[in-house]
């Protein structure tokens, strides 16, 4: 099981770090990246 997302200079993010729990919900306003954590390319 994915724990720890962190992603650095990619797409929108810098230096960020997200810690996952078993049942995590991600939401947010549009264009706040949320498709950048789902796929990844």
């Amino acid at each position: 099981m994915i724990t720890r997302l962190y992603a650095d200079n990619y797409r929108c993010f810098v230096n960020f770090t997200l810690h996952l729990e078993p049942l995590s919900l991600l939401l947010g306003v549009n264009g706040a990246g949320k498709t950048s954590v789902l796929m990844p390319q």
